[in-house]
């Protein structure tokens, strides 16, 4: 159910793209927004269909808001910037200033690993950066960006030098320099936070570490299991605070003091689709769609995130009345199995670093579970096998520490009409 506030957003978002956006121009057209009353917006926003990843993709150069496309005289001079990849930093981001504007880029997985760029402007950044910051300030009040210790942004000049998300680092000077800053809070990914916390108890400075006392510690990305919680927070003497994000929104729900996860922000419509992109009711299954009030750079209306969840409306006991999102168990067919991962997400990550890192070009990839601890990848159109195949299981197995004890073979030139799980838009299969 929209609130007044959001219903007033998006009918200024739904007439902004109608002017300025030839992509959602076409959309809205489909489904007759120009014929409709505005007091008609609940009938248009269900008409609307889910936009995926792969939507962007193909449509890219019309998806993009003209407010950053006008930078750029043809189609093919953005696109070569855009992947132009040996300019983003460590983290796939960049920034692009020009006439005293400024954008940020970031690069993150499309459906084929193969990146997708999100583009906000300043004024979008400074509205979720406010939002995100209002939420940690729940677990320390005097939360500062300056006071964090952010290794899942690249915002610390000596931070970033460390390629620290990369196979075989060992940690040392990042321990070392979080010793020296004593910052009251952290924010990393779950993979950074578990090697972070073995390179600590590897040097024996798990005392020096606890002196610290950093107030809470913000996790993103893929979930810690209890067994690693508990280990960090001891280590760390802090608490866990799970987030759940992603490079379009930053952050979607925030863990309460409960431990629930609240969709605080009013700027974000949050729905729960069937496979139709019909809205369910609240408490049922189903896809998590969401809808930015606030982009326009790159908009995102009724975006497919590849997670099912459910929303619950009720007071928390935290004092909360916010939606809390209850995200959906990892599906058998989903899951790496022998592992706490999601198969699609966690290896369209690891196609992400091949790109981003070597520039290989493939057209499809399909990997497969196809045993206990065998995995088949299947790859079309690949330009460099040997490469492809080098650098896949060096970040396989940065990422996935469990990928040690698994064997892989890989099949070049697959042709992927042969099987019909093909087909799918998923990079994983799960057939144990």
């Amino acid at each position: 159910m929209l609130t007044y506030y959001q219903k007033i957003r998006l009918q200024e978002l739904l007439n902004y793209l109608y002017d300025n956006n030839p992509f959602y121009r076409n959309r809205l057209k489909e489904i007759g927004f120009e014929l409709l009353e505005e007091n008609d917006l609940d009938q248009i926003y269900s008409r609307l269909p889910i936009i995926t990843k792969e939507d962007i993709s193909n449509n890219l150069c019309q998806y993009i808001d003209i407010s950053f496309r006008e930078n750029f005289e043809t189609d093919k001079e953005f696109e070569d910037y855009i992947f132009q990849l040996t300019n983003y930093n460590n983290n796939y981001c960049r920034s692009y200033k020009k006439n005293n504007r400024c954008w940020s880029i970031d690069l993150t997985s499309g459906s084929m690993g193969i990146p997708l760029p999100v583009i906000k402007s300043d004024q979008e950044k400074m509205i979720f950066a406010i939002r995100l910051l209002k939420n940690r300030k729940m677990y320390y009040y005097d939360a500062t960006i300056e006071n964090g210790f952010l290794l899942a942004h690249e915002v610390d000049p000596f931070i970033s030098q460390f390629e620290f998300r990369k196979e075989g680092y060992d940690f040392r000077e990042i321990v070392e320099y979080f010793l020296k800053k004593k910052p009251k809070w952290i924010f990393a990914t779950a993979n950074t936070i578990k090697k972070m916390t073995k390179a600590i108890k590897k040097f024996n400075l798990v005392d020096q570490v606890a002196q610290v006392k950093v107030r809470f510690i913000e996790v993103t990305s893929e979930s810690l299991t209890e067994v690693e919680k508990k280990e960090i927070e001891e280590v760390f003497k802090s608490t866990i605070v799970d987030q759940y994000g992603s490079r379009e929104f930053w952050n979607i729900a925030y863990m309460c003091e409960c431990k629930e996860m609240h969709v605080y922000d009013s700027n974000l419509i949050v729905d729960i689709c069937d496979e139709q992109g019909q809205v369910l009711e609240i408490g049922q299954e189903g896809k998590i769609v969401v809808t930015s009030l606030v982009d326009k750079c790159t908009p995102f209306v009724k975006y497919d995130l590849g997670d099912n969840a459910k929303i619950i409306n009720k007071k928390c006991k935290c004092g909360s009345s916010a939606p809390i999102l209850q995200l959906t168990k990892i599906s058998p067919r989903e899951k790496l199995k022998h592992t706490p991962y999601s198969g699609t997400k966690v290896f369209r990550r690891v196609l992400k670093a091949i790109y981003a890192s070597l520039g290989i070009k493939y057209s499809r990839v399909k990997i497969i579970q196809d045993a206990d601890y065998h995995l088949s990848v299947f790859v079309m159109g690949c330009e460099n096998e040997e490469k492809f195949k080098e650098k896949f299981l060096a970040v396989s197995e940065n990422i996935i520490e469990e990928l040690s004890y698994f064997t892989i073979d890989f099949f070049f030139g697959a042709t992927f009409d042969s099987q019909k799980d093909f087909l799918k838009e998923q990079v994983f299969i799960c057939k144990v």
